[in-house]
């Protein structure tokens, strides 16, 4: 979970290749987020993206402290490195967010 002035944010669910990271398998995330411990050890050579509106399960709407039925927006992220996947990434906010990119 991610939370900004204590309201939920994001909801991570995130896989790692433990054939890549063999280390995450130990790896509490205590010190470090998932993204920049693996960024260190396994820099993508490659990326997909995905954006979609979707409802949350009953578990997800409980922890991002909306209703079962309100919209939510999904980021989904799968990275590889040379060839290999190294990490499913999904990110679920509520629909009170707003998510904005500058380039």
């Amino acid at each position: 979970m991610h939370y900004s002035d204590g309201q939920p944010y994001q909801l991570e669910d995130r896989l790692i290749n433990p054939l890549i990271a063999p280390a995450v398998l130990q790896e509490s995330f205590q010190e470090e987020g998932p993204n920049e411990w693996l960024v260190a050890l396994a820099p993508l050579s490659r990326a997909e993206f995905t954006f979609l509106a979707g409802s949350p399960s009953d578990e997800e709407a409980k922890l991002l402290a909306t209703e079962a039925r309100a919209p939510v927006f999904i980021g989904e992220r799968r990275t590889w490195l040379l060839g290999s996947p190294v990490t499913f990434l999904r990110m679920i906010h509520p629909h009170t967010n707003r998510l904005r990119t500058i380039l």
